[in-house]
């Protein structure tokens, strides 16, 4: 019963805060966006879904969409907000350095986003999220290896300066 009541507390808390900071063109609870992003609005769809509250699940599922919308590239691709700089309200996202739990994060809300909705977009934002780990990302390049089981740590730029360097381009 406490978790229960902590949760629907702090998940109010992230509602009114959304409401505070949020407009137009920034649909986000604070003036920036870092970290592990999507299990903010995965959190309020799931306290929304299990609380019954329709309120916070619409919040949620606009804070997923506006951050969906934000983190794809114009190729079509997973985008993530990278860590290099992150994205300060009023200025652009930095593009590297992409972390692999904003791709893992996008795909468990945007399935979730899928079970309470029922919206077919949802899975394929899950999908574009998921290749990324696979090469569908800004340098093309897998970050998963299925030989050794292991990820890289992150997308950065110097990783295409090494792959040009190694092919011998």
């Amino acid at each position: 019963r406490m978790a229960g009541k902590l949760r629907e507390e702090f998940s109010s808390r992230l509602v009114a805060h959304y409401k505070e900071v949020s407009g137009p063109k920034w649909h986000w609870l604070e003036d920036s966006v870092t970290y592990d992003n999507a299990k903010i609005p995965q959190a309020l769809i799931m306290t929304g879904r299990w609380t019954n509250q329709p309120e916070m699940l619409e919040v949620g599922l606009k804070m997923l969409k506006w951050l969906s919308k934000h983190q794809t590239a114009k190729a079509g691709h997973f985008r993530p907000v990278g860590s290099n700089g992150f994205w300060k309200r009023g200025g652009k996202p930095a593009i590297f350095d992409q972390q692999p739990l904003e791709a893992h994060a996008m795909v468990c809300a945007c399935l979730e986003a899928y079970d309470a909705s029922g919206d077919d977009d949802w899975l394929a934002q899950a999908g574009r999220a998921f290749e990324w780990f696979d090469g569908g990302n800004d340098l093309g390049l897998p970050l998963y290896d299925a030989q050794s089981g292991g990820c890289r740590d992150g997308l950065h730029i110097d990783l295409a300066q090494r792959s040009v360097m190694r092919d011998g381009a």
